[in-house]
């Protein structure tokens, strides 16, 4: 768990697993004044290690409102290079899984959810399919940014800004989970004012 002893080394992890986009000074917020601070009733981050060495990161929180929407998402959830294609990341993921479970009856929640782009983080789509129950897409003006233009030029170089608008919109997604036995209600844009433009279902038992 993050503490102010391995705040630089989270800080460093976060930095190499994901170069273009930076949350170093988060997780000093984090720590020093609270998950209020960032609009959380509930803020934590966990650093994972494979045979003794760093490996990885992910998070968890609660945004404030729980009650009304009753989630619990996943954040900066990600795996270095070198560990990749081992199994490391679905054990990541299944830990904070079961991790999120701890706070149901403490905070309400009863969804897992997470936020993630096909376009910027096509890598960890199957496996998020492969775990998750329900995955919704939505299109929102705000998603719009030009961190998510330079994303999709990358990946489909010399489109016009309506394509990679098109791409874009059936690009970010929310994938979510029930944590208990209660029915998945789907996030359906609520509290976004976005449009879902379509869902995917999948069987799930527990």
């Amino acid at each position: 768990k993050l503490t102010r002893d391995n705040l630089a080394l989270i800080q460093d992890l976060q930095h190499r697993i994901f170069p273009e986009t930076s949350f170093e000074e988060g997780y000093a917020v984090c720590l020093e004044k609270g998950p209020q601070a960032c609009g959380n009733v509930m803020q934590e981050y966990y650093i994972a290690y494979a045979d003794g060495e760093p490996a990885g990161t992910y998070g968890l929180y609660i945004p404030n409102g729980v009650e009304e929407h009753h989630s619990i998402w996943l954040g900066w959830y990600g795996i270095l290079p070198t560990f990749r294609g081992k199994g490391i990341g679905k054990k990541i993921l299944m830990d904070s899984i079961e991790k999120a479970r701890t706070y149901m009856e403490e905070y309400g929640v009863k969804y897992y959810r997470l936020y993630t782009s096909e376009t910027v983080n096509d890598s960890a789509q199957p496996l998020y399919n492969k775990v998750m129950a329900l995955k919704e897409y939505y299109r929102n003006a705000e998603m719009f940014t030009e961190e998510m233009f330079a994303a999709a030029r990358k990946a489909f170089p010399g489109q016009t800004e309506e394509v990679y608008k098109n791409l874009l919109s059936h690009a970010v997604a929310i994938f979510s989970l029930p944590l208990g036995q209660d029915i998945l209600v789907p996030w359906d844009s609520y509290y976004m004012s976005l449009d879902r433009t379509r869902e995917m279902e999948k069987d799930y038992t527990r």
